[in-house]
């Protein structure tokens, strides 16, 4: 009987520190994907961001770099990201979103010369 109340007392403990907040805290995944290689440039950026992100939580958010499409093309990673099942991708251009969003305006965004210059691009997109 001793016992059992003993069993009883842990349990409404562990119950109210979990209810409190005491007990582990959470931590987050971010997995991210892209169709570039290892040593691209966007892959290199990712592996960037994951160490900023992992470094400023205290180790909270975690994020999983995926190059080479690991977890899909460009088609089924965009449709991923859009259903919430997968957090981030990149390597979709313009045309990509144009097509699967039914937004074919944005394609001009991928036009050849439309811009004069890299500050003329970066005023376009913001």
């Amino acid at each position: 009987m001793k016992f059992l109340r003993i069993v009883v007392c842990l349990f409404m403990v562990v119950g109210l520190m979990s209810s409190l907040g005491l007990a582990a805290e959470k931590t987050y995944t971010l997995r991210y994907n892209t169709v570039a290689g290892p040593e691209q440039p966007q892959t290199l950026a990712m592996n960037k961001f994951k160490e900023v992100v992992e470094g400023l939580s205290g180790g909270k958010i975690k994020v999983k770099v995926f190059h080479s499409g690991q977890l899909g093309d460009q088609k089924t990673s965009i449709l991923n990201v859009k259903r919430g099942s997968l957090e981030m991708y990149d390597g979709g251009g313009p045309s990509w979103f144009a097509d699967l969003l039914n937004y074919p305006e944005i394609g001009v965004l991928a036009t050849a010369y439309v811009y004069r210059d890299l500050d003329h691009m970066y005023r376009v997109l913001t």
